[in-house]
């Protein structure tokens, strides 16, 4: 599969301003489009960053992308880490921070973007795992304050919410560790006067809970009012009985 190009600004240490773009899908791993997708959807719980430097050009690219990072082993050891691709044809000036002189390159940051390990060049599944297995022995991570989680489920709608750009099921398995916390502040979003967070706060609750209610962002306003209403509703019946699962008590009254 051959690789998008994607907008990522790390230029500024140590954190980098997030810029939109099209998402690479690099086989079965998931690429996210930016260096601040990545942190925002870790979150509370850090993991390393992978950049992998590449090209449209680049034939080594392709063979990586098609053989080493589709190996089951390397399928396996992904879900650890969160993946940005970065095209060095848009952004030569990350690459030059990483020391990137040709492509394939790849390299593992913490969350300020410090460097922990790197990869030149095409390596086969057995060396690229073993790039992996580097990186994160090296991380350490960071003993900060959990982020609030109004705030936190706010940050992961905003990335989710562009159409153009990936990281959506990483931010629907994020709001799903979060459990029922993040079910009032979804609610609250679907009020939110941007259509793409009313759009992405709906599409995330009918992921994330079994209410099957309606919510349309392209309504009228008093339409919206009143299916956010209905959603307030399922939460206070949600909130009287929090250790029951509302879809499946409603099926059990219904036998």
């Amino acid at each position: 599969m051959i690789a998008l190009a994607v907008n990522v600004a790390l230029a500024t240490p140590p954190v980098s301003a997030p810029v939109s773009g099209l998402v690479s899908a690099l086989g079965p791993i998931e690429f996210l489009a930016t260096f601040e997708s990545a942190k925002t959807i870790v979150g509370d719980a850090p993991k390393p960053i992978v950049l992998q430097f590449g090209a449209s050009w680049c034939g080594w690219c392709k063979k990586l992308e098609e053989e080493t990072l589709n190996d089951a082993d390397i399928l396996r050891a992904s879900p650890r880490l969160a993946w940005v691709h970065v095209d060095i044809d848009e952004f030569p000036q990350v690459a030059a921070r990483y020391g990137v002189r040709g492509v394939p390159h790849a390299v593992i940051v913490d969350g300020d973007g410090v460097q922990l390990a790197q990869l030149r060049g095409f390596a086969d599944a057995a060396a690229y795992l073993a790039f992996l297995t580097r990186g994160e022995t090296l991380f350490t991570p960071e003993n900060a304050a959990p982020v609030e989680v109004p705030t936190r489920t706010l940050q992961l709608v905003e990335t989710m919410a562009p159409i153009d750009l990936g990281g959506r099921a990483q931010c629907i398995a994020a709001l799903k560790a979060m459990g029922s916390a993040a079910h009032a502040p979804l609610v609250e979003l679907l009020a939110d006067e941007r259509l793409a967070i009313r759009a992405a706060a709906a599409h995330a609750l009918g992921e994330i809970t079994d209410a099957r209610l309606p919510f349309d962002p392209f309504g009228a306003s008093a339409e919206r009012d009143a299916q956010r209403a209905q959603w307030a509703a399922w939460l206070t019946r949600e909130s009287a009985a929090p250790s029951a699962i509302p879809s499946t008590t409603a099926a059990t009254d219904h036998r």
